[in-house]
């Protein structure tokens, strides 16, 4: 049936044509860590689903070499890994209610998420295989200007080369601060790279939540970059084999009145020179201390040994800090700190002597991770860390947090103390995910008790 004039037909809103376009130019727009690799196309309509890289070692220098006597020869080392070609896709079915009213621009907004999916596939990819490098330097500190030259330092280079470091964005404001760190708004107009928010020591920075964090400690990516001067057959740190582009196809669901789209990209990532790529393992700083917040409430109602107490949370807040060893965290305390209602201290197994409680919501850090309660342990003072229930945690706004219900009490002349029956620990509690413990400690600075 032909179309008349003025009507709008879902062929004309739905067009894999300009679908396809849209995906493949917000993927193109996003990725972090395929513009450093090399793209290679050469698989395209070749027969074969599987290749072998090699990964070549050095000969060395060469020598000099009298006349008439042979010049050296020396085996090159190469070590090889077959890799397959993969498929990566993901698809959405959309109504025609959904397209026809057009509330929350379905159609664009699937286009968003088919290629969200795609370029954080391929990202996740190339990340995997960046860590298959084989020189990794750990540091005792957070990132900075130190840590990364001794990592740029691993390649020992004769005339210094590009390269990018790529960081997790819990470590930005650590590298903003510090003295060395360029900011990409002083570059005076010089091309910027994919991502890049400045420059340190020469190396261009990029932010990347694939960054992974394991063992209390980020593990960054230091990737020496092919410049002008080499040339191709100098391999890079990771080539990218595309055996087809992006595809995408739509398909008519009539008896349900709903159209399939559907997206997929057929490629492989590989590190082809492990020669150019550092791992950094640096420790947490002060910018990726968990926020600590007091409930949004007037009163907490707290959970504990199958009853509910009310606890004040109002007149007070709370920053927090880097620490000092044997310290991760402090929590300091400030405004008015209130009353305890007699059965709250009764309930919550408080004695006479506590005077005032608050609650500390402390911000648990999973580092990207879906949160696993299994894995979240706590104690206060120098008590061994233990498992805790659904009751010990909050979600709010998003995050996870521990509930910290804290007694208080004065032990003379103003001075504010924990509740603990051990004094030298008194103002220290414990939390534990995943393996990785970060110890805190609460100081009172501006605090003072209600009356």
């Amino acid at each position: 049936m032909a179309q008349k004039a003025g009507e709008t037909y879902l062929h004309n809103i739905i067009n894999p044509e300009v679908m396809a376009d849209m995906v493949k130019a917000k993927i193109d727009k996003k990725l972090k860590m395929l513009p450093y690799a090399k793209i290679d196309n050469t698989l395209e309509g070749i027969p074969g689903d599987t290749i072998t890289v090699p990964r070549w070692t050095h000969i060395g220098e060469a020598v000099d070499v009298p006349e008439g006597e042979p010049i050296p020869i020396r085996e090159m080392g190469a070590t090889t890994e077959k890799y397959t070609i993969k498929k990566a896709g993901l698809g959405v079915n959309i109504t025609d209610e959904a397209v026809l009213s057009g509330k929350g621009k379905p159609v664009g907004q699937a286009t968003t998420q088919l290629a969200e999916g795609i370029y954080s596939k391929n990202d996740s990819d190339i990340k995997e295989e960046f860590y298959k490098a084989q020189t990794a330097i750990g540091f005792n500190s957070q990132i900075g200007y130190k840590n990364i030259i001794k990592a740029i330092d691993a390649f020992n280079e004769e005339e210094n080369s590009s390269k990018v470091l790529f960081i997790h964005p819990k470590q930005v404001t650590d590298l903003r601060l510090d003295n060395d760190f360029i900011n990409a708004d002083k570059y005076n107009n010089n091309l910027l790279l994919y991502g890049e928010i400045g420059m340190i020591a020469n190396a261009r920075v990029v932010p990347s939540k694939k960054v992974k964090y394991e063992g209390g400690q980020w593990h960054d990516i230091l990737v020496k970059l092919n410049n002008d001067a080499e040339t191709e057959d100098d391999l890079p740190a990771i080539t990218f084999y595309t055996k087809r582009g992006v595809n995408l196809e739509t398909e008519r669901k009539s008896s349900e009145r709903k159209t399939e789209i559907t997206v997929d990209r057929m490629y492989v990532a590989a590190l082809t020179n492990t020669a150019k790529v550092v791992i950094l393992k640096c420790t947490d700083g002060a910018s990726v201390a968990p926020l600590v917040i007091n409930y949004n409430k007037a009163t907490y109602k707290y959970p504990y040994g199958g009853s509910t107490y009310n606890v004040p949370a109002i007149g007070y807040n709370f920053t927090s800090k880097a620490g000092t060893t044997p310290i991760d965290y402090e929590i300091n305390v400030v405004g008015e700190i209130p009353l305890i209602p007699a059965a709250t201290k009764v309930g919550l197994g408080y004695n006479e002597s506590v005077t005032n409680i608050f609650i500390a919501l402390i911000e648990v850090q999973t580092y990207g991770e879906k949160f696993d309660i299994a894995k979240l342990k706590y104690s206060s003072g120098s008590s061994a860390v233990a498992a805790v229930t659904a009751d010990d945690v909050f979600t709010y706004a998003g995050k996870t947090y521990m509930i910290n219900c804290w007694g208080v009490y004065d032990v003379g002349s103003g001075v504010i103390a924990n509740y603990k029956e051990i004094a030298d620990d008194r103002n220290i509690i414990n939390i534990e995910y995943n393996g990785v413990a970060r110890k805190y400690k609460y100081t009172y600075t501006g605090a003072e008790l209600a009356v």
